[in-house]
């Protein structure tokens, strides 16, 4: 079972977002409809979004898959910076986004590896 905490700071403009464990359909929807409130109540082109995943497990194709999900989101959304952390791990997976998190500049995104 997924949880989230969404935190959002006016005072440095930052929307943190934390993720923990393995999130099911069900957590994500959840997420999002957390997420959309909070966006309903900023300027997303004033803040950065930091989206802290040290606890949540990218083993798995399906949850790179769910933070492609969130990028494209926040991406269309029009952040002044996406900041993605992840815990550093040698596992490689077959997936296109990992791919391109790992190895391509993608737009606004600054990746963290912890």
């Amino acid at each position: 079972m997924g949880q989230f905490f969404i935190q959002q700071n006016p005072y440095d403009k930052r929307l943190n977002i934390k993720l923990e464990g393995m999130f099911s359909d069900r957590d994500w929807h959840g997420l999002m409809e957390s997420y959309r409130k909070q966006v309903e109540m900023i300027e997303p082109e004033e803040y950065q979004i930091e989206l802290d995943c040290t606890a949540f497990p990218l083993a798995a194709a399906s949850q790179w898959q769910w933070l492609e999900e969130g990028y494209q989101l926040f991406d269309a959304q029009a952040f002044r910076r996406i900041s993605l952390i992840i815990r550093e791990s040698a596992d490689r997976l077959d997936h296109s986004f990992h791919e391109a998190v790992m190895n391509v500049r993608l737009p606004k995104l600054e990746l963290r590896v912890v």
